[in-house]
Order: structure tokens, then sequence, then C-alpha cells
């Protein structure tokens, strides 16, 4: 009876039901020719070393395994039949853990979006306001065995296999930012602020399709912004930290809004005029356009980089982006303004410090309410349909693309004049001692050294030049023939020669 060979889709299992056998993964068992083969279900994944026996009249495969368990390495071992022509059932042991038989199908190629295998994702969260309690930590760590999870941040890679966990939900529940990557180019910056520090119909006039979003869950707003750059090159390394970009949040909750405005623009940067106003109304405006967008903080520049915001319409953008309004921080006044808020205004701040730890969140509304009343108002930007910004954007970048050509083409020149300058001089020098040049040549070549052979056929070229510049071209002939024939059983030499020319 013939053994199994290819792959297979595992349909069933004894202790566990078809969501869970495709958690991660459609579940599957392959046998190679060459007897080794593997398997994945729920987060298990094996590499197995097959045997093949006769068992009651019926060929089996036996085989040993070693893998991982959602990081945690396992092993055991386990065996498969045939079951007529288009079923496989077999037993799989895990070591010092649970065992279950299974049934198994040919595998079909095809599969959902969802559930193909990824090659590199990276998830980190993080608590700005209040650490997790335990009971949270717990539900937490239910969610993956191989994160490193503390009171403040959970992070975790993926090299095959996807999170079990929900961002949005966790967002809603448990953390204030949250960093996504994905090598297929997605990147992805989610963001929590409590209610009272951003309206929701504020960060709405931000809002672009799927790639920036924002909802209310409970006391809190989430914002969700989101990137995608299917056709660029992946590198991690590359990418700007959860470090260089979490300060937006508090640059937000103080009711700096260029970090809005700048995922605005990300959700418009891989467009041009033309193909935006296919399939969107020209007229459609910017949102308020905030003040200093031309001088971004160092978190917003990551920011800005990590959303892939586009040099020239972030540009263009900040043309009509009034100065940053200076604002009053001196200690005294800030304590004379403390002093005159109202005694009731002030148990209401302490009781929410004492009793929900929202010492950052208390702060944030007291500094931004104070510095937006001793800040000097400045006038509504002009707003401009995005059509207009698009072709802006893009008549900038020819612009600078053609000063960038025009200063190369001088660069180039300038090379290629100190290339020319140099070879006359080398020309000159030559002809006062054309002896001394072919004797250097015959001592290049005495060395046997490749790159000896190239500076000898380097400098040939050069007496070539030389000898048709002065009319003596077959007194050159002769000699470079004469030099060939008495080293042609050099054919490293002669390849060079023939290279050049000479």
């Amino acid at each position: 009876m013939r053994r199994p060979t290819g792959r297979w889709r595992i349909v069933e299992m004894d202790l566990w039901d078809r969501d869970a056998i495709d958690l991660v993964e459609p579940g599957f068992i392959e046998f190679a020719d060459d007897g080794t083969g593997q398997f994945g279900f729920i987060a298990v994944r094996g590499a197995m070393d097959c045997r093949t026996t006769e068992r009651d009249d019926h060929t089996v495969v036996e085989f040993s395994w070693d893998g991982d368990d959602d990081g945690d390495q396992v092993s055991g071992r386990g065996w498969a039949a045939l079951v007529g022509d288009a079923t496989l059932e077999g037993h799989l042991f895990i070591h010092l853990g649970d065992d279950s038989g299974f049934r198994a199908e040919p595998f079909c190629p095809c599969r959902s979006a969802g559930s193909a295998m990824s090659e590199y994702q990276y998830y980190e969260f993080l608590a700005v306001d209040r650490p997790l309690n335990d009971r949270q930590l717990a539900e937490v760590r239910a969610l993956s065995t191989r994160a490193r999870i503390t009171a403040t941040s959970f992070v975790n890679e993926y090299h095959w296999g996807n999170f079990r966990g929900d961002p949005n939900r966790m967002m809603e529940r448990f953390y204030d930012a949250h960093l996504y990557l994905a090598n297929w180019g997605t990147q992805r910056i989610m963001l929590r602020l409590p209610r009272g520090l951003l309206d929701i119909d504020v960060a709405g006039d931000y809002c672009v399709g799927d790639q920036v979003t924002a909802w209310t869950t409970g006391e809190d707003l989430v914002l969700d912004l989101t990137s995608e750059d299917e056709a660029g090159d992946f590198d991690p390394d590359a990418v700007a930290p959860m470090s260089a970009i979490v300060g937006v949040r508090a640059e937000l909750a103080a009711g700096d809004l260029r970090p809005l405005h700048l995922a605005w623009l990300a959700g418009y940067s891989d467009r041009e005029a033309g193909e935006y106003a296919v399939d969107h109304d020209t007229e459609e405006l910017e949102p308020p356009v905030p003040p200093g967008l031309a001088t971004l903080t160092a978190a917003q520049h990551a920011l800005a980089d990590f959303l892939r915001v586009d040099d020239d319409l972030l540009a263009i953008a900040g043309q009509t982006s009034a100065p940053l309004a200076e604002t009053t921080d001196v200690p005294g006044e800030l304590a004379a303004w403390v002093r005159e808020l109202p005694g009731a205004e002030k148990d209401r701040l302490l009781l929410r410090i004492a009793e929900d730890h929202a010492a950052m969140t208390v702060r944030a509304e007291m500094l931004r309410k104070f510095r937006g009343e001793h800040r000097t108002p400045t006038p509504a930007s002009p707003r401009r349909t995005v059509a207009d910004l698009l072709d802006a954007a893009a008549r900038r970048r020819a612009d600078r693309e053609r000063q960038e050509a025009a200063r190369r083409a001088e660069q180039h020149a300038r090379r290629a004049k100190a290339r020319a300058l140099a070879r006359e001089k080398r020309m000159d020098e030559l002809a006062r001692d054309e002896d001394a040049a072919w004797a250097r040549i015959d001592a290049m070549i005495a060395t046997r050294k490749p790159s000896e052979y190239d500076a000898a056929a380097a400098l040939l070229t050069d007496l070539q030049a030389l000898a048709e510049c002065d009319g003596r071209r077959d007194t050159f002939t002769q000699r470079s023939q004469a030099l060939r024939h008495t080293h042609a059983r050099k054919p490293r030499l002669l390849e060079r020669l023939d290279r050049a020319g000479v």
C-alpha cells in the first residue's frame, strides 16, 4: 500500500475544534520524499523525521518531531496512515503534554487572505497613563506565551503565523499606544487619549478612509493611523521606534493638532492630483491647518517618517500654516492662575487624581486650559482643495527633481573636465619619455599580478592614444604585437589587452 506524500489539510482533531486548529493558519501535515515533513495547527509548528513501516497490512508513517508552541520549545512523536485515497488518519503526541487523533484531506492550495502565513510582524503596546493591574496582566499573558510583557509594555515578533489578540480591543481596554509593522508594507500607530483632551468631532476632520480613523470607547478616544506601501523595501531597523513617536500623544493632549494633520497628509501622500480627481470631489477642502506645521517637533518628524508623509506635500501644506504662537509658561503666572481656580474645581481635580490615578491627564487638561487663556490668537489659515494641494506638491516635486538633475549634470561635467585635464597632463608626461613608459609596462607584466596586468593595459591604452595623435599608429602596433608575442603564454594578460583594444 502506498505511503502518504505531499501536503494534507487537517480537518478534524479529537481535542480541538476547527476554529482552534486553524487559529494561526490552516492546519496541515506534509510529507516530503526524503523522509522529512512538517505540520502546523493552533500555534504548534513541528518538523518531522519519518519512517515507513507496515502495520496490520497497512503502510504507516511513524515520526518523531520537534518544534515550538507559540515560541515554547516542544517535541513528540506520531503516526499517520492512508484510509482510502482521499483520507489520512493518525495520532500526534506532545511530550509530557496532550495527544490527539487527527483526520486530514488532500490540501487545497487556495486559502483566504487572512490565513496566509506572514514572514514578519512586530507588535508593541505601551501603557502611559497607568500600569496594568494583575488581572489585566493575566488577560494579556493569555494571548501570547512568548511576548515580552511588563505592567507597562507588550512586545512580540512573529516570523510566521499571526497574533491571536485584537489590537483594537487591547487599545480600548489596556494600552495608550500601539505600533505595528509587517513585512508586506503595513505600518500602523494607534493612540488612546481621554475624550476630554481630544474631541471626536475635531479628530473626525482629519480622518481619511481606512488610513486615519477615530472612535470613542467609554471615556477615551482612539486614533488609528495606518500607512501601506507594498512596493517598498522593508527594513524594520530603519523604521522609527515607538519611543521616538509616542511623544505626539502628549502633544495632542496639550492641544497640538499637528500630528493629526500629518496623518491626514499621509492619507494622500501616494496620490497624484489627476488620480485623486477621478474618484473624489475636487472641491473637497483640507482640514484646518494647525500653526507650526513648517516647524515640527522631533516626535512629529518621526511620525511623518513612519506614516511616509510625502515631503513635497508637507512643504506645500506648511505654506499656509501660521507660526506657533508664543505661550506663557512662567511658573509665577501658572501659580497665580491655579490660585484663581474655584475651590470646587480644585477639589474635583484632586479627587480625580486620588481615585483614578489620572495625574497625567489632569496635568494635560490644566496646562491646555492655562495656555489657551494666555496664548495670542492666530488667524485661521485659508483652506485649499485637496486637488490643489496635490497639484502644487506635484509641481514642487517636478521643480525639485529638475534642480537635482541640473546639479548632477553640473557635477558630472566638472568631474569629466577634471578627468580630461588629468589625462592631458598624463599624455604630456608620456610624450616626454615614451620609452620609460614601455619599460614600466614590462616591469608591471613581470610581477604576474592581475592588478599590475590591469595597470599595464591602461598604460598601453594611453600610449596608443598618443601614437594616434602623433600619426605613429604603425609604430605602436609593431611594439604592441611584439609585446603580445613575448608574453603569448600569459592568457590572463592577453585577455586584458583584448578588452582594452590594444
